[in-house]
């Protein structure tokens, strides 16, 4: 009798959509599809503040801990991020420090996921750097965060070209 009442109880959980285990939600991009750019005339040390990234967490709020590059050439790094309400319009691309924009700390993400795109995500921003004259890219950001105590990441995909000011070719021209 005792074991068909722990079935019951367990079908009944699962079917209200509840369960021992604890949901812990997760950071995505809150837009869809591979972007990317391309900006001409980079020189060696030059900062780039990119931003317009939009991000969302499916639950609770998630503490990103670090913004990498994905596949990056010629020493293409990430020396800061930042993210903030996704204000209209965003930050586009501009060569200052990311400090120099209003909003952007290292605070947890709160802004849900929402199916129907209703809800307003926070908008990532990264400023990036290369070390020398050369080309460099990235053909994404790695994003590692914490929601609940958990280590996650997402790749956020965005190809983007710091490019040399001697580099012609496409996209560089």
């Amino acid at each position: 009798m005792m074991s068909r009442w722990v079935t019951a109880l367990a079908v009944l959980m699962v079917a209200a959509g509840c369960s021992s285990v604890t949901h812990h939600g997760e950071l995505r991009p809150a837009g869809s599809g591979v972007a990317g750019g391309a900006l001409p005339d980079m020189a060696a040390h030059e900062v780039l503040s990119f931003g317009g990234l939009a991000i969302c967490v499916t639950a609770g709020a998630a503490t990103i801990t670090a913004v990498t590059p994905r596949d990056a050439s010629n020493g293409f790094s990430v020396q800061d991020w930042g993210v903030r309400k996704l204000p209209n319009p965003a930050l586009g691309a501009e060569r200052k420090p990311l400090a120099s924009f209003a909003g952007f700390t290292h605070h947890a993400v709160t802004e849900p996921c929402s199916a129907n795109r209703s809800a307003i995500p926070a908008e990532l921003a990264v400023q990036v750097t290369k070390p020398n004259d050369a080309t460099a890219t990235a053909t994404g950001f790695d994003v590692h965060y914490e929601v609940g105590g958990r280590s996650q990441s997402m790749v956020v995909p965005f190809t983007l070209v710091l490019c040399a000011s001697t580099d012609h070719a496409w996209p560089c021209s």
